[in-house]
């Protein structure tokens, strides 16, 4: 699986080789083709806002947004706010809150939903995994 990145943040710094490497991991450990590609951008508070408040009708400033598609070979777009990531990280650092993030809207670019609670807390479990499986394959 392929990722098309677009940075529009001055918040942290993003390593785009690890981010692709995160694309990398997910598209194997899910089984996704090779033609498939997300897009994945990057923002700050007041940009997630607004795409909250224009496409969910959310006036508030939030993680992640994520966007399937339905075309055959893209399978959505991921919006993350590093300005959130970083105020709200708790058990992992910035960069792994990112990463974290990432992996959560990729979720719900395959389906899985977290309006029940139990669903989100079994979202964060797979998560919290797909973190840990991520850095032995990336070699963390």
């Amino acid at each position: 699986m392929n990722c098309e990145i677009r940075d529009e943040q001055d918040i942290i710094s993003i390593d785009i080789k690890k981010i692709e490497s995160l694309c990398d991991f997910l598209g194997k450990r899910f089984n996704r083709s090779s033609e498939e590609y997300i897009s994945l951008f990057f923002v700050e508070n007041s940009k997630i806002k607004e795409i909250n408040r224009e496409f969910l009708e959310h006036d508030f400033e939030t993680d992640v947004i994520s966007f399937p598609m339905e075309e055959s070979n893209i399978l959505g777009d991921i919006v993350v706010s590093t300005e959130q990531a970083m105020v709200q990280k708790d058990e992992y650092n910035t960069e792994e809150e990112v990463l974290f993030l990432i992996i959560h809207g990729f979720l719900h670019l395959l389906g899985y939903e977290d309006y029940e609670k139990d669903d989100r807390k079994d979202m964060i479990r797979l998560g919290k995994t797909l973190i840990k499986e991520f850095k032995e394959y990336y070699g963390e």
